[in-house]
């Protein structure tokens, strides 16, 4: 136990010591009144704060943080800050989210069952069907609600508050605020949107922290978080993996990771990476493989594994869904 609480020590003074304050305030788009208690976090991460009763909020973050700053309230949908300066007070403004939840229609099913059902799917596209996505818990089931529509076969799903889950076999407590979700029950194919924030490290509590250890260790390895890093270090083969092309050939790192030209930083910036790449690509984790294709002309990426949107995923590392997730904090010991 005594080197899972070094571990985090190191983690919490690595943040205390390389960080820098950011303020704004939260309102609403349409009203322009305050919004108290929003979540002001970095996606992924333990690092996060609220408003307070007038809006506003103060947040220390890590030096050089590429990644962006997201904003989430009850009954409104999150914003991503991709770009903020630490000078400047931010102003954010949050639109209300606006949708009906249909009645549905017994039609010789009873809505327990129906509800059932629904939540049935959810889960398994939500959490996923791994071990880790299985043992997940959501807390909060109740704040769910589902419309179904008929004539495109399509399953719609709604949150009124955030997402509560317990990850009971990596030790994580987290919320994720849900802004859409989507199942296509013909191509039987999901699309979800929404922001994750962790609460609580159940590693340093308790007897099952050397279990939740090794836990993480299993599920990082092979994961696009433990791909990008290594991508970063330029050490794919050490780390097992490879990238081949359409026609199976392997690829050299500087043919789809480029980095940004020095004079284009500013000196406050830490250095910027992307991807970049018009055919589709196979990574390989020695056995396991997945396919990854970049939608974007960029795609941007950093050493602790976060990368923008514009990568659509497939095979091995597409199943991996919120219950095989780490904060981008977890360090392989």
């Amino acid at each position: 136990m005594k080197k899972i609480f070094g571990t985090a020590f190191i983690i919490c003074l690595c943040f205390l010591s390389y960080s820098q304050t950011i303020v704004g305030i939260v309102l609403d788009k349409n009203t322009k009144e305050k919004i108290c208690f929003a979540t002001v976090y970095f996606d992924n991460t333990f690092v996060g704060t609220t408003s307070n009763d007038k809006g506003q909020f103060s947040l220390n973050i890590p030096v050089n943080s590429s990644m962006p700053l997201v904003v989430s309230s009850i009954g409104y949908y999150s914003v991503s800050i991709p770009k903020y300066t630490r000078k400047d007070s931010l102003i954010i403004y949050l639109s209300p989210k606006e949708y009906k939840i249909q009645e549905i229609n017994v039609m010789g099913k009873s809505l327990v069952r129906k509800r059932k059902a629904y939540l049935r799917i959810f889960k398994n596209q939500f959490l996923g069907d791994t071990r880790n996505g299985v043992s997940c818990v959501i807390t909060n089931e109740k704040d769910i609600s589902f419309n179904y529509y008929s004539c495109s076969d399509t399953l719609k799903g709604f949150a009124s508050k955030p997402i509560e889950v317990v990850n009971k076999v990596l030790g994580y407590k987290v919320q994720y605020f849900l802004d859409k979700f989507e199942y296509y029950r013909k191509t039987r194919s999901f699309f979800y949107i929404g922001h994750i924030v962790y609460k609580e490290d159940l590693a340093n509590k308790g007897e099952n922290g050397l279990n939740y250890l090794r836990e993480r260790k299993d599920t990082y390895l092979g994961s696009r978080m433990h791909f990008f890093r290594s991508l970063w270090n330029n050490d794919l083969t050490m780390n097992g993996f490879s990238v081949r092309d359409g026609y199976g050939a392997k690829l050299n790192y500087d043919k789809f990771v480029h980095e940004v030209s020095p004079k284009q930083i500013s000196s406050k910036e830490s250095k910027k990476k992307f991807v970049r790449c018009k055919e589709e690509l196979s990574v390989f984790h020695y056995s396991d493989v997945s396919r990854l294709k970049i939608t974007e002309s960029r795609v941007y990426f950093n050493e602790k594994g976060y990368f923008d949107i514009g990568l659509f995923w497939e095979g091995e590392m597409a199943g991996k869904r919120l219950g095989d997730k780490l904060p981008y904090e977890y360090v392989l010991e």
